[in-house]
């Protein structure tokens, strides 16, 4: 098994945000909430040209491996 380390596509500490949904534009957290949705309708909001990434962030930490 080979284990390879990838960098999460945010440049700031998404801790605080654990148990939430996150759109993340150009690297920076543009809107937060309790669902996919919500999270994108606040990032259009501040960021309305921009598609943003979602991601759920876990209650427990951040763990990613690819499994080759």
């Amino acid at each position: 098994m080979l284990e390879e380390t990838r960098r999460l596509p945010v440049d700031e500490d998404i801790e605080p945000y654990a148990g939430k949904w996150i759109a993340i534009v150009r690297r920076r957290v543009a809107g937060v909430g309790t669902t996919a949705q919500e999270a994108r309708l606040a990032a259009k909001r501040n960021r309305p040209k921009d598609e943003p990434i979602l991601l759920k962030v876990p209650e427990h930490g951040i763990h990613l491996r690819d499994q080759v």
